[in-house]
């Protein structure tokens, strides 16, 4: 499992050939959007409660793992 470290930006996270993942930060929850990496459209959103409930339901079907630092 990759872990990526997040320092409170907008993180953009390359999760297949196609897909990027961006992780945000707002007042302790967190939004996720996977977007297509060449047109750019939103293919899937959601927002968690906190980091363990999104590496917990969300981050750990593209094997990766989102520590805060």
């Amino acid at each position: 499992m990759t872990q990526i470290k997040y320092y409170g930006v907008d993180t953009g996270i390359p999760i297949s050939e196609k897909h990027v993942l961006r992780v945000k930060e707002n007042n302790g929850q967190y939004s996720v959007v996977v977007m297509d990496m060449h047109s750019l459209t939103v293919e899937r959103c959601d927002w968690y409660a906190s980091v363990q409930d999104l590496n917990d339901n969300f981050m750990h079907k593209y094997d990766v793992t989102l520590v805060v630092e």
